[in-house]
């Protein structure tokens, strides 16, 4: 713990949320108070905080993306076929060009 903090103090690291709450509750201050009082850590709380706050929601994104590209790409794929063969694939789900 004490290299932590003395990293903590030469602004080489800085505490994780949870130590903040620790901090903030054995001194008897909120941490807002705690956080105001340094500039750096607050933009560190803020930016972690961000990173933490929806990482499901950006997996179920980012799988709809692809599977929304995978999708075009084979309906592109089929059509530049039926353009360039005799094969007539019908893709079912009405017209989309």
């Amino acid at each position: 713990m004490g290299k932590s903090v003395s990293k903590w103090e030469n602004g080489q690291n800085y505490p994780s949320i949870e130590i903040i709450i620790k901090i903030s509750d054995l001194f008897g201050v909120t941490i807002d108070e705690l956080l105001r009082s340094d500039e750096e850590l607050t933009k560190k709380v803020i930016k972690e905080s961000k990173k933490l706050a929806y990482p499901k929601l950006k997996f179920v994104f980012d799988v709809f993306v692809i599977a929304g590209i995978m999708l075009l790409v084979i309906k592109l794929c089929v059509l530049f076929l039926n353009k360039v063969t005799v094969l007539e694939i019908t893709l079912n789900g009405g017209s989309f060009f």
